[in-house]
């Protein structure tokens, strides 16, 4: 694997044949569609991208922000709650919450690796990009691939760019349920806004 491999913890593992049994042929009509206008002779490509835009709004959310990435940095056991829920609540949609404990996971490695914690102040933003990219290899000496890949930026209050993170992971194809690369490719983009901090 070019890409350092995605392990599954047990409960994503779960939470994934969960959702790959729970889903309907017609979740995959636009993966689907995607798949043949990008066909190639060659290779076949669907993609997946969320863009997550986190806007903090007092300087007692930016400082909890803060606090929480200085505590992931130091705890190997602490998982950041933010990144779980949706403007403070449960999502409501299955794949979405796979992909948000997906990219935690990523992010939390990449902070216990040495990537500077994500320092904000009250008017700046973080901007997560998560994309799923899978792509079919027909000839019988490649393999299909299914990559996860996340960006995070911190924009200041003119939203103008201070820095950025780049990764990438490889899920192991042949360990996971025979439909999940196309539930995690079924919605081409979508976009999320939440504001942290206001009552």
């Amino acid at each position: 694997m070019p890409f350092p491999p995605l392990r599954l913890a047990l409960g994503d593992e779960r939470r994934l044949l969960e959702l790959c049994r729970r889903a309907l042929p017609s979740r995959f009509t636009a993966a689907a569609e995607i798949g043949r206008i990008t066909d190639l002779p060659t290779r076949r490509r669907l993609e997946s991208t969320w863009i997550r835009s986190l806007h903090f709004v007092t300087e007692g959310a930016a400082q909890a922000w803060n606090e929480g990435w200085s505590r992931v940095a130091a705890d190997p056991d602490f998982a950041f709650p933010l990144l779980l829920t949706m403007n403070g609540a449960p999502f409501s949609d299955p794949a979405a919450e796979f992909v948000a404990h997906i990219a935690s996971r990523v992010m939390h490695e990449e902070i216990r690796a040495g990537t500077p914690v994500l320092r904000v102040a009250a008017g700046w933003e973080v901007e997560q990009v998560l994309s799923h990219l899978y792509e079919t290899m027909p000839s019988p000496w490649t393999s299909s691939s299914l990559m996860f890949t996340t960006t995070w930026s911190v924009l200041d209050e003119r939203g103008d760019l201070l820095w950025c993170v780049d990764c990438a992971r490889e899920y192991e194809v042949r360990l996971l349920p025979p439909n999940a690369a196309q539930l995690l490719t079924a919605k081409p983009r979508f976009d999320t806004v939440e504001v942290i901090g206001s009552s």
